[in-house]
């Protein structure tokens, strides 16, 4: 088990040596090198409590890797597949909008095809009958009449 798992991965990510000086969670990597002990990083993350946890585990079917959860804006699902919007780009993952809801704190699910990171949400307004959330990149996401009320209140009472 690794102590710190956060400070691993946040170590592994900035790490540029050949891993034979490096020393990560006072392991030494020339006895693990630092992919192994990033994984079991990884999985330790990726199994705590989520009132816990900063990152949250993004895969598709080629890569593996975990992203700070307030870099993520906002995800929707696109021909049956979920595309994640975050501050450094998109990505297409296999974890579906219903496991981003289930993950709790910030996710607020506004409509059926749309979560977003109720951090990053600057307003909520109307144009017309249609209400959406202005998002702090500049983004809109609509927000469904089935969902208002509770995305006013977890605007309100900021328990997203």
């Amino acid at each position: 088990m690794v102590e710190n798992p956060e400070a691993v991965m946040r170590a592994v990510l900035s790490c540029d040596s050949d891993c034979a000086s490096c020393t990560i969670d006072g392991v030494d990597a020339f006895e693990r090198n630092c992919s192994e002990v990033a994984l079991a990083a990884l999985d330790q993350i990726a199994t705590e409590p989520t009132a816990r946890r900063r990152f949250i585990e993004l895969r598709n079917m080629d890569s593996r890797e975990m992203v700070t959860v307030s870099k993520i804006l906002y995800a929707n699902t696109v021909a049956k597949h979920t595309l994640v919007h975050c501050v450094d780009g998109e990505r297409f993952v296999t974890k579906s909008l219903l496991e981003l809801e289930q993950f709790g704190s910030p996710f607020i699910r506004v409509h059926r095809q749309w979560v977003v990171n109720g951090d990053h949400v600057g307003c909520l307004g109307w144009r017309g009958e249609e209400a959406s959330v202005s998002l702090d990149s500049g983004d809109v996401i609509p927000v469904s009449r089935r969902q208002l009320a509770d995305v006013l209140q977890a605007l309100d009472e900021g328990t997203y």
